[in-house]
């Protein structure tokens, strides 16, 4: 095999590993403000989101995208308040007793 041969075959294989976390898969970002780096294809949620019950969860995960209300999301996802304004579509299983609204 020649070197470009296993350069190209390296590369490819190295792709197939590096792919953006799934919605609703752990994540981790980093840095800060305009430093912040994200690893989801939309957003790592690592802020607090309110439960119906009156709990609160940090969780920590990709989410499916930003939501008006629920049948924006897909199955096993729910709309769920980020911070003061944004809603983002989260898996159901976060909250037990389901979101605030």
């Amino acid at each position: 095999m020649t070197i470009r041969a296993l350069i190209g075959f390296a590369l490819s294989a190295l792709s197939l590993t590096c792919g953006s976390p799934n919605p609703g898969q752990t994540c981790d970002a980093t840095g800060d403000g305009f430093t912040r780096r994200d690893p989801c294809d939309h957003s790592c949620i690592e802020w607090a989101v309110p439960c119906a019950d009156g709990s609160e969860i940090t969780p920590g995960v990709c989410s499916g995208g930003e939501c008006s209300d629920d049948g924006d999301c897909t199955t096993g996802f729910a709309c769920a308040l980020v911070g003061s304004v944004t809603r983002e579509c989260l898996p159901t299983s976060l909250c037990e007793a389901g979101f605030a609204n």
